[in-house]
């Protein structure tokens, strides 16, 4: 719940105005942020330049990461809303969770941009 307050406050700061999320809980523990007023998430495709008309589809849109303080606080984000370190014990590694194929493949080649080594996993339910 801290997490989906401090987007609402952020989402609220970029756009001068707050718009009308949801959160709510699981059984499993974890929160979800959902916006499903349509004009909210036509105003928010249209401030961060993505064509919704057709629906969403998620990418990584290049200009919003060009420098690297940018870069850094898009990979910080991904891995607030789904990353999870795994046991030090063996071995270091970061995992970042999520359901779109195409936006994991972007980000995989941003991290090779990066010099780190992605791996990527398909979970079957």
């Amino acid at each position: 719940p801290r997490l989906g307050k401090k987007l609402i406050q952020l989402s609220a700061a970029a756009l001068g105005h707050s718009l009308p999320w949801e959160i709510s809980s699981g059984n499993t523990g974890r929160s979800s942020l959902s916006l499903t007023d349509v004009s909210a998430v036509r105003e928010l495709c249209r401030r961060f330049d993505y064509d919704c008309t057709h629906g969403v589809i998620w990418h990584l849109n290049g200009w919003h990461i060009i420098d690297d303080c940018c870069r850094d606080a898009f990979l910080r984000g991904m891995f607030l809303t789904g990353g999870y370190v795994a046991d030090p014990e063996t071995g270091y590694s970061i995992e970042l969770s999520g359901t779109h194929a195409a936006l994991a493949r972007e980000i995989s080649a941003l991290l090779g941009e990066m010099d780190m080594l992605p791996g990527r996993a398909r979970a079957v339910l």
